[in-house]
């Protein structure tokens, strides 16, 4: 039997086997199914990967990172206001509206209390109680 991607001969261990090796059939699922990144593929980040950085920098509002910057450079503790933790922490706005970047409606959340705050899980009144340090 010959390889669907390399074109060698093989004898299958099987009837459903119809690539020589593991590695053959990874890169024919790739080529077959090729990953989109928003339409663009890995070449454009690479060539404006310096450009992204510093909008990601420059601009506050420029997606989630633009938010971890805006936090971290304000000097408020980079701990959830909820259980302390340190580690794994997520931006969360308090009226969950992105579109609002102010620095009071951003908070950190480790992942298992944003979990847990947008599950209704915890009230909302819980979060209002830890009003952010400026």
């Amino acid at each position: 039997m010959k390889c669907l991607f390399c074109k060698k001969e093989f004898k299958p261990k099987s009837i459903k086997h119809t690539y020589c090796s593991e590695k053959c059939k990874a890169r024919d699922y790739r080529r077959r199914f090729p990953r989109k990144n928003n339409g663009r593929d890995k070449r454009y980040y690479i060539k404006h990967r310096e450009e992204i950085r510093k909008r990601s920098k420059d601009w506050p509002s420029y997606g989630h990172s633009g938010n971890r910057y805006q936090l971290n450079e304000s000097g408020r503790e980079r701990k959830c206001i909820l259980c302390r933790r340190d580690n794994g922490l997520i931006v969360h706005h308090r009226d969950r509206d992105r579109g609002n970047n102010s620095l009071s409606n951003l908070v950190w959340l480790c992942a298992g209390c944003h979990h847990l705050v947008h599950n209704y899980i915890l009230p909302k009144k819980k979060l209002d109680i830890y009003k952010p340090r400026t």
